[in-house]
C-alpha cells in the first residue's frame, strides 16, 4: 500500500492535529507553570495538553479549512458558486485566487455551453509543474463558474510536454 491521498483529506487532519499539538503544548506549559509543576508532574500535563490539542486538532482542521476557504472565497473579490468553492477547498484542485484573477484579464471565448459567461484560458504552474488553465467566468455576477487544469491542450492552449 501506498500512502497517496490525492484529494488531499488527510493533509487538513495532519496540519489540524501539529497545529493543536502546538498550541496544546503551549497551554500546557502555561498550566504547569502556573501550578509550579515540575519533574515527571510537569511533563506529563505537558504531554496531556500536546496529545489532547492534536487529537482535538485533528477533528477540527476540516472545519476550520473549510471556513478558511468560506472566507476566502467570498471576500467580495471574486464570488463561487456552491461546486466551485468545493473544487478550492480540495488541495488537488485548488487555485490560487490571484491566479484565476490573473487569467479573467485574459482574452476571452464564448461558452462551449453558450452561456452569458466567458471563457477564459491560460497557463499556471503548481507543484513545478506546468498546466493549462480553463476559467468559465460571468462578469455580471463577479462568479467563477468553472475551473479545471490539465495538461492536456484545452481551448486554444496546446499540450503541455
Amino acid at each position: 500500500m501506498n500512502n497517496y491521498d490525492p484529494d488531499g483529506h488527510f493533509v487538513v487532519n495532519i496540519i489540524g492535529a501539529a497545529l493543536g499539538g502546538i498550541l496544546g503544548g503551549a497551554l500546557g506549559k502555561l498550566v504547569a507553570n502556573y501550578y509550579n509543576l515540575s519533574g515527571w508532574k510537569r511533563n506529563a500535563t505537558i504531554a496531556g495538553f500536546v496529545v489532547g490539542g492534536a487529537a482535538i486538532g485533528w477533528f477540527t482542521g476540516p472545519v476550520v479549512a473549510k471556513l478558511a476557504v468560506r472566507l476566502l472565497t467570498s471576500n467580495g473579490i471574486l464570488n463561487f458558486t456552491k461546486t466551485t468553492a468545493q473544487h478550492m477547498g480540495e488541495a488537488a484542485r485548488y487555485v490560487p485566487i490571484q491566479i484565476l484573477k490573473q487569467a479573467i484579464k485574459g482574452r476571452s471565448y464564448l461558452d462551449p455551453q453558450r452561456s452569458s459567461s466567458k471563457m477564459f484560458y491560460t497557463t499556471m504552474w503548481k507543484n513545478g509543474h506546468k498546466y493549462n488553465l480553463e476559467v468559465l467566468y460571468n462578469k455580471a455576477t463577479n462568479t467563477i463558474l468553472h475551473f479545471m487544469y490539465t495538461p492536456k491542450a484545452i481551448g486554444p492552449l496546446p499540450r503541455i510536454k
